[in-house]
């Protein structure tokens, strides 16, 4: 097996994250390496690789990105007893520090704190996207601990806005979202909220009040300053509570409101809990676009606000699939182009891109997906291109296993 991955890292403050090739991390006592198939980005991705964070975390350079994933367990280390390779699992990662992330072909985890397994009924692409949002939603509203009443969410069309909106419904609580009208206002009552405000038109809190008098709960994702956020939190009535998942909460009440600072912690029993939320129909997400990994800057440059409805702001990253041939070789397959969508790649190579059958397979496409298709296999260095006697426009690859491929256009 190679001794090196593909990860993305930053390697000083104020300089672009950059795609490099380093040591496959290896597992120590109690810890296990995932293969990350998928991962997601966050805004808080953003804002870490912009150095945002510095003086309240150690960035550990050259610092790997990255907190969700989905993948696989292939390597434990000594005392594992949570898990074995095969093993397919999800999570969260958030260290003490900036670096050793998901934003790579492998990362090594503490087998009792970042990750759990995955539920077959959990598709690894949400999964991929869950950790980081799940377990924030449901820490805010915990955090307002109601059973009943009104709760006001600002950035209700966010990722993290959108899974607190359903979680509070499904507890039968009466929601209030901020959403413009249109595309926001209709993203938002699909997931169950009963009335909506118009940040856009300003006077956010007032308009919450002609709505409701009896705000128990109040929601807040987007106030960035001490100010901003108090204005919101007033909304709630005295006893209520007001979380801020931005750190713009002082530790007084005001007004006869707690306030508190919602920080997303990975913790097991709330990954369990957002897998559950997800598997038994109670949340859904939307996944806006999908990248491969090398195209990470892609993903971080679509335009990302709070306020965003539909795309929800989860952007999907994937892995080129690892191809375990039959006689045990493993070799990375490079990533695609633009354009080749990843399920071309995994269904060529067989399944869930995990074995290459040792039988022939045919995919048949469209002429120009094909080429891109050819030029990323010719690219990989992991089959043998072999003639086509009469048919110049369909080729025919060999791989390591003897598997026989042929790649047929549809408009052949």
């Amino acid at each position: 097996m190679t001794t090196l991955m593909r990860a993305w890292v930053m390697e000083a403050f104020d300089e672009p994250l950059v795609l490099r090739h380093v040591p496959i991390p290896e597992p120590g006592a109690h810890q296990v390496r995932v293969r990350v198939l998928t991962s997601s980005v966050n805004p808080v991705d953003v804002a870490v690789s912009k150095g945002l964070f510095r003086g309240m975390y150690e960035y550990r350079f050259p610092a790997i990105q990255g907190r969700d994933f989905a993948g696989t367990v292939e390597a434990v280390g000594p005392g594992v007893t949570l898990f074995a390779p095969g093993d397919e699992v999800f999570g969260m990662v958030k260290r003490a520090f900036i670096g050793e992330g998901t934003f790579a072909e492998y990362v090594v985890l503490e087998e009792d704190r970042y990750l759990v397994a995955r539920p077959p009924a959990l598709p690894r692409a949400e999964a991929g996207a869950l950790g980081l949002i799940g377990v924030t939603a449901i820490q805010c509203v915990d955090a307002l601990d109601l059973e009943r009443g009104t709760v006001f969410i600002n950035g209700a069309t966010g990722s993290v806005g959108s899974f607190a909106l359903q979680i509070a419904r499904a507890r039968g609580l009466r929601v209030i979202a901020t959403a413009r009208p249109g595309d926001e206002e209709a993203h938002v009552r699909s997931l169950g909220a009963d009335d909506t405000v118009d940040w856009s038109a300003g006077e956010v809190a007032a308009s919450v009040r002609k709505l409701s008098s009896d705000v128990r709960g109040v929601i807040d994702l987007v106030s960035r300053d001490r100010e901003s956020f108090l204005s919101i939190a007033r909304i709630a009535q005295p006893g209520g509570v007001a979380v801020t998942t931005l750190g713009a909460a002082p530790a007084e009440p005001v007004d006869g409101v707690a306030l508190r600072n919602i920080h997303s912690e990975s913790d097991p029993v709330l990954l369990r809990r957002a897998a559950e939320l997800m598997v038994d129909g109670t949340v859904r997400l939307r996944l806006a676009d999908t990248f491969e990994l090398d195209r990470l800057e892609d993903a971080f440059a679509c335009p990302v606000t709070e306020r965003r409805a539909v795309r929800s702001m989860l952007r999907l990253l994937t892995w080129a699939a690892t191809a375990a041939h039959a006689n045990g070789e493993k070799a990375a397959v490079a990533a695609t182009g633009h354009g080749l969508a990843r399920w071309q790649l995994l269904d060529l190579l067989g399944g869930d891109g995990m074995t290459v059958p040792a039988a022939a397979r045919e995919l048949r496409q469209s002429r120009q997906a094909t080429q891109r298709l050819v030029d990323a296999l010719e690219g990989s260095g992991l089959v043998e291109r072999v003639s086509n006697p009469g048919h110049r426009t369909s080729p025919i690859f060999r791989t390591a296993s003897g598997a026989q491929v042929t790649l047929a256009a549809l408009d052949e």
